[in-house]
């Protein structure tokens, strides 16, 4: 007797290769264009220390470990961000954590902050969207649970440091290095100490920056209603800066690459440090980037404030974007126009103007994300391969009657990258507690009033 295939079994068959085909469905298009992190870890091994994957065509060799990295926890990894600083320093009982609040001193104090950033954090893309799972083709299927979000940055020490101390630290990390290069972040309104380390770390990650990373954080007040106190302490807060920056230019080698980005407010304490420093380095061009990210400083006294700028540094990049937050939200219709934000772009001689477009400088601000990445693709072409806006094909130029600026058309370059693992820097054992002691001495009790709000 012959036997003939039945319904049922061959329904009992398709089934099962129809739930297959379902689950196996492709990623959405684009999704072969990247390397998601997954796909790079489970090329690296367990051990997680190989293969770089990229994005691009150009910069195939993995990046070095910077100096700053001081240990991996997991995935996440520890940096130390050298910073300087005119707020007073505060420390509830001996052994407690060190503090740095709003109030303001014209004294310049040192110090190191470790900032632990998530490997989300590192330049990775998101992963591929995929179409949801049915069955038979038209029935849904239970979504799988969202993986959960990654943890966020957090600052897990903060050292005082003795300003020679601070100097050989820079040196010491600069010497470490595989090029010799000094980040210095300036940053914006609304913003305290930890914040501050946290967005520099996150810059120099996201670039990524090989070479030392110093902050310069200026007492905020840290507050929405405070802009027009902040404006004047930040005025105020330039000699300090023009003091570090004197002491900076003069520490580190000759061959050092030395790189400012100011961000919003804190544009104009470095546009008036610049015109602080000393006529000498004019001669010795010891700078090489000044970046002015949307700078929240009237046009014009902008145009009189930039003009040292050229004069002091190999290239400088004025950032202009009308929808950056810390303008948008903070001016209001009688205000003057600001440099950041003006339109047309302002355009002042010597400095190369880029209207951002379709990237953002938020993210030096307070709206960075780990894959809001636009400006950190130009950022490194401009910093670390030492690009002009001219050699960015991302970048169209336009003009006006003042002149050229650049319009940011197309999302930079970016990278899918990780730093090789140092099987001697993962942490085995708790994190380092703070010292007890310290090189600088108390010269505020916390909850002190504060005069100037």
């Amino acid at each position: 007797m012959s036997h003939r295939p039945t319904y049922l079994s061959i329904t009992l068959v398709a089934i099962p290769l129809l739930i297959l085909s379902c689950r196996s469905a492709g990623p959405s298009r684009g999704a072969a264009e990247s390397v998601s992190a997954k796909d790079a870890r489970q090329k690296t091994g367990a051990a997680g220390t190989a293969a770089i994957q990229t994005v691009t065509l150009r910069n195939q060799q993995p990046p070095a470990s910077p100096a700053s990295l001081v240990r991996w926890e997991g995935d996440r990894p520890t940096l130390q961000i050298l910073f300087a600083t005119n707020r007073i320093p505060q420390r509830s009982t001996p052994g407690s954590r060190w503090s740095y609040d709003r109030q303001f001193d014209q004294t310049l104090r040192f110090g190191v902050s470790h900032v632990s950033i998530p490997e989300q954090r590192r330049g990775n893309p998101p992963e591929p969207d995929t179409p949801p799972r049915r069955f038979l083709g038209f029935i849904p299927l239970p979504e799988e649970p969202p993986p959960p979000p990654p943890p966020a940055p957090e600052v897990t020490l903060v050292q005082p440091l003795a300003e020679v101390e601070f100097h050989n630290r820079l040196r010491q990390m600069l010497s470490q290095s595989s090029r010799p290069e000094v980040l210095l972040f300036v940053h914006g309104f609304n913003m305290d100490l930890d914040t501050s380390a946290i967005r520099a770390a996150q810059v120099a990650v996201d670039m990524p920056f090989d070479g030392a990373v110093v902050c310069y954080s200026w007492p905020s007040r840290g507050k929405e209603t405070a802009r027009n106190t902040d404006t004047q302490i930040v005025e105020q807060s330039s000699l300090p800066l023009a003091h570090l920056l004197n002491d900076l230019l003069d520490s580190v080698p000759g061959s050092t690459r030395v790189h400012l980005v100011a961000h919003c407010m804190g544009n104009r304490a470095l546009l008036e440090a610049l015109n602080e420093l000393p006529s000498r380095f004019e001669d010795e061009r010891r700078i090489d980037n000044i970046v002015l990210a949307a700078p929240d400083v009237n046009a014009s006294e902008f145009r009189e404030l930039a003009q040292r700028a050229p004069q002091l540094a190999e290239r400088v990049t004025l950032y202009v974007c009308d929808s950056d937050p810390s303008l948008a939200e903070h001016t209001t219709p009688g205000d003057a126009p600001r440099a950041g934000s003006t339109r047309p772009p302002l355009v002042v001689d010597g400095i190369e103007t880029v209207e951002t477009g379709c990237v953002s400088t938020s993210l030096l601000g307070d709206g960075h994300t780990g894959h809001d990445l636009g400006l950190l693709g130009d950022l490194a072409a401009l910093i670390r391969d030492a690009r002009p806006a001219s050699q960015r094909p991302w970048l169209e130029p336009a003009e006006s009657d003042d002149g050229v600026w650049w319009i940011c058309r197309n999302v930079p370059e970016e990278q899918v990258w990780s730093w090789p693992r140092d099987p001697k820097r993962t942490a085995e054992t708790p994190r380092t507690p703070e010292p007890v002691e310290s090189p600088i001495q108390l010269l505020s009790a916390p909850g002190s009033p504060d005069t100037q709000d």
